[in-house]
């Protein structure tokens, strides 16, 4: 009995279940929009689970005979489908609005049993750390408005279990999530642990038809990059921080330069330190002496996966907050490595750690994300997000492979063959 309380995945599980039964009673008691208030959580729309109603909207517009990536008159809001062309096969189920509440609870039920079943023998110090990020602001987000990323991340959940010993189910299950919302693509990166030949095969099997999906359904990617809205107060991403600053950068460039290259200079003020910072800060990590180990695979793939997708999203421009939720992947590995250890390897992890909680926590310490007046909470946590991007970086670059980290020495012995 005593080991049962000792175990990790046993606190994991019984305080989320007792978290659920007391946000029930709250939403009975105390009202659904003031119990999310509590935490600085609104409503995405005028319905519960707002996200999934766009995907039984779309089915609607469907059996009109109508494009939904022109117009959607299915959706509530009528917003324009902006998911991969996948998902119209939900047509094919008869679901509709009506199972709305069902598929929202299943969702989030499959979303924890992810989070509980991922880590391997998780200690209570993990456990704590993982339920601070499932009752965060950012995960609550994802609850209320139950977005299809909860199906993703339970997907990538999966595939880092069965890398340790089914890695074909493995590869199957990132492609198929990648089918759904295309950047669990990056995730890919987890089968480095298998060897140069395994991971390139992987790539091989995975990349054509997925590159052949992307082109087939040019229409529906097109839709995903222009028509979600990006959010600039709540999310984080490269181009955050110079949307929520447009109309200053604005007003300055135009004594600078041309109205017609002000589009320009702003992708490259936003898109530029940040490839630079990912670059160079992957390289380091790569050339550093010493590689970070883990004493488990499973726990170094799933911070793997949860740094890939950070880092992966983050240089696309925009992500509401509800995407932070794939840093519970980082917190067992990160754990590990704060413990005792060389001093830059503990530094970098706690420090991501902090990064981590500061970053979902957000919505908390700013109930006023909006105001522009008052900016100094939402520059402090694009610090935080910059911080976090630039540490993962190189913690992906100094856990990597043996045979990724010689890439790295392989120019660098070609250039002295050459000069010499």
């Amino acid at each position: 009995m005593k080991s049962i309380f000792r175990d990790g995945r046993f606190w994991l599980i019984a305080v989320s279940l007792l978290m659920w039964a007391i946000l029930c009673d709250l939403f009975l008691s105390y009202g659904y929009e003031k119990t999310w208030a509590l935490w600085g959580v609104h409503p995405g729309g005028a319905q519960f689970f707002f996200d999934w109603r766009l995907i039984p909207g779309t089915i609607d517009t469907l059996r009109m005979g109508l494009d939904p990536t022109i117009a959607n008159p299915g959706d509530p809001d009528g917003r324009i489908f902006n998911y991969p062309s996948i998902w119209y096969l939900l047509a094919l189920t008869g679901i509709s609005q009506d199972d709305t509440l069902w598929i929202g609870i299943l969702m989030i039920i499959l979303f924890f049993l992810g989070a509980f079943l991922f880590p391997e023998k998780p200690g209570k110090i993990e456990a704590i750390l993982m339920l601070l990020v499932l009752f965060s602001p950012a995960a609550m987000m994802l609850y209320e408005r139950a977005n299809v990323d909860l199906i993703i991340f339970f997907l990538c959940a999966l595939a880092v279990i069965f890398s340790q010993n089914a890695t074909g189910v493995s590869v199957g299950l990132v492609f198929f999530a990648s089918l759904l919302k295309l950047f669990p693509y990056v995730g890919m990166i987890i089968f480095t642990s298998k060897g140069k030949n395994r991971f390139f095969s992987s790539l091989l099997i995975t990349g054509v038809p997925f590159v052949f999906y992307i082109l087939l359904t040019a229409r529906n990617v097109q839709a995903s990059w222009n028509d979600t809205m990006r959010g600039r107060d709540i999310s984080y991403g490269a181009n955050v921080i110079v949307m929520y600053f447009a109309h200053f950068l604005n007003s300055t460039l135009k004594q600078w330069m041309d109205r017609d290259a002000i589009p320009v200079a702003f992708k490259i003020i936003s898109y530029l330190p940040a490839v630079v910072i990912v670059l160079v800060l992957f390289w380091m990590g790569l050339r550093r002496n010493g590689r970070l180990t883990a004493s488990s695979q499973r726990n170094l793939s799933a911070f793997w996966m949860g740094a890939a997708i950070y880092v992966g999203t983050f240089l696309l421009g925009n992500n509401w907050d509800y995407r932070l939720v794939f840093l519970l992947f980082l917190i067992p590995q990160l754990s590990e490595w704060s413990r005792p250890g060389t001093g830059r390897q503990r530094a970098l992890s706690n420090f991501g750690l902090v990064c981590v909680l500061l970053s979902c926590w957000y919505l908390f310490y700013n109930r006023h994300p909006y105001d522009t007046n008052y900016p100094i909470p939402f520059v402090f946590d694009e610090v935080i997000n910059w911080s976090l991007f630039a540490d993962l970086a190189y913690l992906l670059g100094q856990s990597m492979p043996e045979w990724v980290r010689s890439l790295a020495y392989q120019p660098m012995s070609l250039l002295r063959a050459n000069t010499t």
